[in-house]
């Protein structure tokens, strides 16, 4: 049956859901990470797919999960690399398998090997960061990473900049490389997020915080 999640045929494992169990326990197959990250044997690797092959495979995976989470799957259920399955969606751009896992019960508070939390794989998307927070994300919106990296380092758009402060995000967490959002905004080149939080240090500033620690 991992063949079939794998190769995205439903329809194969819909037949073997039919007189089989999934297995379960520590030791269990990881079903749901194998059917969210088959974006590489659906693909060749120098092969660039279209907006509509992606698309296509999108509507797959999300009817995979599904179909596994129904019969039983670990919704939590980790691989090597301490991914969980959401996890695995946030990071291959999955926003509706994400939000799908979400409701379903997954977890928003685990993390990688590396520390990873949901919300670092959400910098892009504010839908799914607004969902991660209202899903109890808020409780970790400042852990950070094996690189020091907390969310607000990894948010890339002022909204979602936006969205994280208002939730509570400090924007004066240094990472290993000493840098603050701001600074690393500007190291970066990320202009549009730089010149919000600039502005936003302002507002710091204004209320007798030291500019020091947000530039």
């Amino acid at each position: 049956m991992m063949e079939a999640i794998a190769k995205g045929n439903v329809r194969a494992v819909e037949k073997f859901l039919q007189t089989e169990d999934l297995e379960t326990g520590p030791s269990a197959p990881s079903y749901l990470i194998e059917a969210i990250d088959w974006l590489p044997s659906f693909f060749r690797r120098e092969y660039t797919p279209t907006e509509e092959q992606i698309e296509r495979r999108n509507v797959i995976i999300y009817d995979m999960v599904k179909l596994l989470i129904e019969h039983g799957a670990d919704i939590n259920q980790s691989g090597r690399s301490g991914d969980t399955p959401l996890i695995v969606a946030l990071s291959r751009r999955m926003p509706k398998v994400a939000h799908y896992l979400v409701e379903q019960g997954a977890s928003v508070n685990i993390f990688n090997n590396r520390s990873d939390s949901p919300l670092m794989y959400a910098s892009a998307e504010v839908d799914t960061i607004r969902l991660l927070l209202n899903y109890n994300a808020k409780e970790t919106i400042n852990h950070v990473n094996v690189d020091g990296d907390s969310a607000l380092h990894r948010a890339y758009y002022p909204e979602c900049v936006e969205l994280l402060l208002d939730n509570g995000a400090d924007p004066t967490i240094r990472n290993n490389k000493g840098q603050t959002p701001l600074e690393q905004a500007r190291k970066n080149n990320w202009t549009d997020k730089a010149d919000f939080l600039e502005k936003y240090m302002e507002t710091y500033k204004t209320n007798g915080v030291d500019s020091d620690t947000l530039s």
